[in-house]
């Protein structure tokens, strides 16, 4: 089971080795007649070459410090097999927004896909752990943005400092700051930690506020609800429906 760097829930997949062909094929069709939680599921062999490591869906997955900025050299960043600490990183400040980014044509190809290269390209050299889509943000003065989520607060420091400095991102103003999740966020997060009992032990309190805060990004969200699946639940669900 793999998981989000951004909300620290389960993929939306899976991916299951079979001893021989015959098996896997077999596993195939009887999954095709499967549903899970009420949705349809879509399986398929895997297909090394539908996402090369140097292709635009895992530069979203980010990258181990790469030796070039050649994008054949990237060091592929291995899949989360274990919940991260999406509050943990937050506070330590790993996350970087970077505004006013060129707008995206979801009609042209290789729109997403430029941005993605040019911030390979710039940061090949820093452990990435992961990109947002770039999106055009809710504040209009701050552009199309996204925010990147580096491994520790020193190198997102050095990215904010040398992108800002270069002054120019492709073709814009180079404009970045420290993501901290937004006073919105910080208002629940303390209207939260207010209500708990004033004796719950201060270990619990992180766990507990962790858990809040996967709860305020995914509300009202309905395609990462589903993102919390597929689950322990489920993997016991295929093995059932597998035999």
């Amino acid at each position: 089971m793999f998981y989000q760097f951004t909300t620290g829930c389960s993929v939306s997949f899976c991916m299951m080795k079979l001893s021989d062909e015959k098996q896997a094929t077999a596993a195939i069709q009887t999954l095709s007649r499967f549903t899970l939680f009420g949705l349809g599921l879509n399986p398929e062999k895997y297909d090394p070459e539908k996402f090369p490591a140097w292709r635009q869906p895992s530069l979203y997955a980010g990258w181990k410090p790469s030796p070039s900025s050649d994008l054949k050299s990237r060091v592929f960043r291995p899949p989360m097999t274990a919940s991260p600490e999406i509050l943990a990183s937050l506070i330590a400040e790993k996350w970087v927004q970077f505004q006013d980014l060129p707008p995206v044509d979801p009609a042209k190809k290789g729109s997403y896909f430029d941005i993605l290269h040019a911030f390979y390209k710039k940061f090949h050299q820093y452990d990435v752990v992961g990109i947002t889509t770039v999106r055009k943000h809710e504040n209009p003065p701050n552009g199309w943005c996204c925010k990147i989520q580096f491994g520790s607060p020193e190198e997102a420091k050095a990215a904010l400092n040398s992108h800002v400095e270069a002054g120019v991102f492709l073709g814009r103003p180079a404009k970045a700051k420290i993501h901290r999740g937004g006073p919105n966020v910080h208002r629940e997060l303390w209207a939260y930690r207010q209500s708990l009992p004033k004796d719950t032990p201060l270990k619990d309190v992180g766990a507990l506020l962790e858990q809040k805060y996967r709860e305020v990004i995914i509300e009202g969200r309905p395609s990462r609800q589903r993102s919390k699946y597929p689950t322990p639940e489920s993997a016991v669900a295929l093995k059932l429906a597998l035999g």
